[in-house]
């Protein structure tokens, strides 16, 4: 009885080691049926696509419109004029609408927020800034 005490501790231990050193099973997956299911690091792909010179900000289109989110009216007005914005997802006729999907369009929502968001810092901040904290 005392063994198995300590063994299933034992078991404990080691899995919340491997959960905190990024080994364990906690990864976030997206449904077999969705648009887009690597979409799990905004922040690094602005960062990357900016990085190698391809400055594109990212929307979601709609039934009647392409919504860019995360930005603010003359944030929106200097991005339409000056940046090209690719859609995360793309509307065909053979397949269920974004608006059909709350789920699907909540996580879309939330990757173009922080992905807009990143890019705008880094095309808007004086270099110095960005390179302030690197070694």
């Amino acid at each position: 009885m005392r063994h198995d005490f300590f063994s299933a501790i034992q078991a404990g231990v080691i899995s919340l080691a491997l959960l905190v050193a990024g080994g364990g099973s906690a990864s976030v997956t997206a449904a077999p049926d969705s648009v887009n299911p690597d979409l799990s690091a905004p922040t690094q792909d602005a960062r990357e696509h900016h990085g190698s010179g391809n400055v594109e900000f990212i929307g979601i289109q709609l039934a009647d419109s392409l919504e860019i989110p995360g930005l603010k009216k003359p944030q929106l007005q200097v991005v339409e004029e000056k940046y090209s914005v690719r859609a995360l997802n793309h509307r065909w006729k053979t397949y269920d609408n974004i608006e059909k999907q709350p789920e699907e369009y909540r996580r879309l929502h939330r990757y173009a927020v922080r992905y807009n968001l990143m890019m705008w810092k880094l095309e808007n901040s004086p270099a110095s800034d960005r390179f302030k904290y690197r070694y």
